[in-house]
């Protein structure tokens, strides 16, 4: 849907400066995180992440006084999450589990359109040497919805279930989420995204 110009662009909002700048501190934490090779004995840890996505249906068009568009898609955003994970005994397999927050919003300085969710994840990691790994499992966005700030139609996207594929090198990954959600209207969404992700494993 396009939206009614809601006004000249202006800088981010406070929630995703804020969510960015945390991001940034993940990824120093993580640098500082040691690599994880294969384990002697059980480990049960924290595991701490920040990640950037992009992708999925385009869900709205905001167009603004100076000419300039900006669009939403139901893919993307700015993520952060915490939760643990666990070693395993003389094996590569690494078991986490997190829970986070996912924002994206616009540039509107007089309007307030964004999306927001809560992401459960749950991923097996399987360490191959050279501190590179591969994981994968399911994920679960629950209370996600659309706002359209008053210039569109609200849409609540309620749970969703999908799975998630990683690829990465001691704290950094290139992954691949497949998630779709299904509005009050009964329409799908395409939630699917492309993302970086900054993993701190303690």
């Amino acid at each position: 849907m396009d939206n009614p110009a809601p006004g000249t662009a202006a800088t981010l909002p406070t929630a995703l400066a804020t969510a960015l700048l945390a991001l940034a501190g993940f990824a120093g934490a993580a640098q500082a995180a040691q690599p994880q090779p294969q384990a002697q004995t059980g480990h049960l840890g924290w595991q701490l992440e920040g990640s950037i996505e992009y992708g999925g249906d385009k869900v709205a068009t905001v167009l603004y006084t100076n000419g300039s568009s900006q669009d939403v898609r139901a893919g993307q955003g700015v993520g952060i999450a915490a939760g643990g994970h666990y070693r395993f005994d003389n094996s590569p397999f690494d078991l986490s589990a997190t829970v986070g927050l996912k924002y994206v919003t616009t540039m509107a300085r007089n309007a307030d359109i964004h999306i927001n969710r809560t992401v459960f994840e749950a991923q097996a990691a399987w360490w191959l040497g050279n501190d590179t790994w591969i994981s994968a499992g399911p994920v679960m966005h629950t209370g996600g919805g659309f706002s359209g700030g008053g210039l569109a139609q609200d849409l609540n996207f309620g749970s969703a279930t999908g799975a998630a594929l990683r690829v990465g090198w001691r704290w950094v990954a290139l992954g691949y989420t497949s998630i779709r959600y299904t509005d009050q209207f009964g329409d799908r969404i395409d939630a699917s995204n492309a993302n970086v992700r900054f993993i701190a494993r303690f």
